[in-house]
């Protein structure tokens, strides 16, 4: 939307907990011709405030403000000047013209490179022409003593040997999990041989129930060493109802093997997390005056999520495509360099990031025609 500066409201200086003055602040208030709010802004913003770009009854676009509000419930306009603030981004913000209508737009305004810094925040849309893209990357994230590290970045190639190693190891934990699983069924079987031949002719009655305590007399079996002296040492009935539980608990893990051994294999090999990445060199599109200097290195994650045509390769971006792209972030902040001749930038695709591919006019014959 298009809004218009009605004051600048500075705070007052003071000093800070180390006794060094601080300097006022500025913040905005805005309005859309009807209605007035107060509006916090960035560093850029507040630069440009010092510096006199930004003054009463000068008109800014804005795009992707956030409303912070004191309050939990909503509150109506007139209500709301001193408990809600928008918050804007000055990426995000562009002066707009003096003959521009107030209030809201279809379509947010188009930021060029020359125009952004490091720390303005939140893009909300560019047009941008690729220059070059390098080869996709992998980087793999793994849990290690409660912290997330982070391996690579390699390539494709790289990739597909690391995962094929994941692949066998799993296949080799998984075919000693099931095997153990199987050694366990087996002696338990014997177990329950041995106990049913302790029990003698005993039978038992599901009505009775189990022994109160027959979690335990199965648990005790776990002490290999001693299990078959412990048997017999139980009473006929007990040894009669856990032969009965044995056999109960054999059949659901020969049920639920896969399971099991799926639930083991999370702690012992656990999937992998692998994001794929792709840094792509890009230029403006659309600018108003002057081309722009400066180039952009764009992050694209999950890069082989993205698709700009049926049929098309999963991430594959050529030289000369065109795209709106909405929702980049400032990345290598301190690697930034000035509106310069030669000069990049860096910039990352957030989660929410839509890329629209721009398909160019086709010239007329009669464009190439003479005169």
């Amino acid at each position: 939307m298009v809004l218009c500066v009605s004051n600048v409201l500075w705070s007052p200086a003071g000093l800070a907990d180390d006794g060094t003055p601080t300097e006022p602040y500025p913040e905005l208030e805005v309005t859309d011709g009807w209605y007035r709010l107060r509006a916090v802004v960035d560093a850029p913003l507040e630069r440009a405030i010092r510096r006199g770009k930004i003054r009463v009854g000068r008109k800014i676009a804005v795009a992707s403000a956030r409303l912070v509000s004191e309050r939990k419930e909503p509150a109506e306009i007139l209500e709301a000047y001193d408990s809600m603030t928008l918050r804007l981004s000055g990426n995000s913000c562009n002066l707009a013209p003096w003959h521009a209508r107030l209030g809201f737009v279809k379509t947010p305004f188009v930021a060029t490179l020359d125009k952004l810094t490091s720390d303005g925040g939140n893009v909300t849309l560019m047009d941008l022409e690729v220059i070059k893209a390098y080869p996709i990357a992998y980087i793999e994230f793994i849990q290690r003593d409660g912290e997330m590290d982070r391996e690579g970045p390699w390539c494709e190639k790289e990739e597909a040997r690391h995962h094929r190693n994941w692949e066998i190891r799993r296949a080799v934990e998984e075919e000693k999990l099931q095997n153990e699983l199987q050694k366990k069924i087996t002696l338990y079987e014997r177990y329950a041989i041995r106990a049913q031949l302790h029990a003698g002719g005993y039978r038992i009655h599901e009505w009775e129930g189990a022994p109160d305590n027959i979690a335990d007399l199965y648990e005790a079996l776990e002490d290999r060493e001693n299990a078959s002296k412990f048997i017999e040492t139980l009473d006929r009935g007990d040894a009669a109802w856990l032969a009965e539980h044995i056999r109960t608990e054999n059949e659901r893990l020969e049920e639920n093997m896969r399971e099991e051994v799926e639930k083991q294999l999370e702690s012992i090999c656990p999937p992998r997390t692998v994001k794929s990445f792709r840094v792509v060199l890009m230029r403006d599109a659309r600018w108003a005056k002057r081309q722009p200097l400066r180039t952009v290195q764009v992050t694209v994650w999950d890069v082989l999520s993205l698709t700009f045509e049926e049929g098309g390769r999963p991430g594959h971006f050529a030289p000369g495509q065109q795209f709106l792209v909405s929702n980049l972030m400032p990345s290598q902040p301190g690697a930034w360099m000035g509106v310069e001749p030669d000069a990049v930038v860096y910039l990352t695709a957030r989660r929410d990031a839509r890329w629209t591919p721009v398909k160019r006019p086709t010239p007329s014959p009669a464009a190439y025609s003479r005169p």
